[in-house]
């Protein structure tokens, strides 16, 4: 495995996401650590959308196969055998 670059998040609690998209449509919030295999095994924390911006708030303890001292991807969004639209207004860590 090559070496992946990683930041250490392991003090921050929550992660907000402000988003919008087609009512009732389903997306999945993604984050990795450098050990998480690239097969889609990791955590994923869906969101329903809605049509008007919303912010939604995860607990970073959800992320169960994430070591947030060694971050690689910060967030990441998987969409299942679908074409979905959404807009992303903001990201933000909260400690």
């Amino acid at each position: 495995m090559a070496n992946k670059p990683t930041n250490d998040f392991s003090n921050y609690k929550s992660i907000n996401i402000e988003l919008k998209g087609n009512e009732g449509d389903t997306i999945y919030i993604v984050i990795k650590d450098d050990t998480d295999p690239d097969d889609g095994s990791q955590t994923q924390v869906p969101i329903t959308l809605t049509n008007d911006w919303k912010t939604h708030s995860i607990d970073l303890k959800e992320f169960e196969t994430a070591n947030l001292k060694n971050l690689f991807l910060v967030c990441g969004f998987i969409f299942f055998n679908q074409e979905l639209e959404f807009q992303l207004k903001s990201i933000e860590y909260l400690n």
